[in-house]
């Protein structure tokens, strides 16, 4: 048995989170190993997330953050 990759439990993880958390979690692996992460985006605008070389664009901050998770998973 292979030992699973931590991106991918990682993004399986933000998807079994509740919303608010999701955002925490991400927005601390952003912190802790670099990426990208806007703040103080209006509502109503894409939102793109950046992180261990995979992006994603969403309509709001959490949709960019589950995008970003099901590139990873489908990648």
């Amino acid at each position: 048995m292979s030992t699973p990759c931590p991106i991918t439990t990682f993004a399986n993880t933000l998807l079994a989170l509740p919303r608010d958390e999701r955002r925490d979690s991400f927005a601390t692996a952003v912190i802790e190993a670099g990426g990208a992460y806007p703040s103080d985006i209006p509502d109503h605008t894409p939102f793109e997330v950046q992180l261990a070389g995979y992006s994603a664009l969403g309509a709001g901050e959490d949709a960019a953050i589950c995008a970003w998770a099901e590139e990873v998973l489908n990648s």
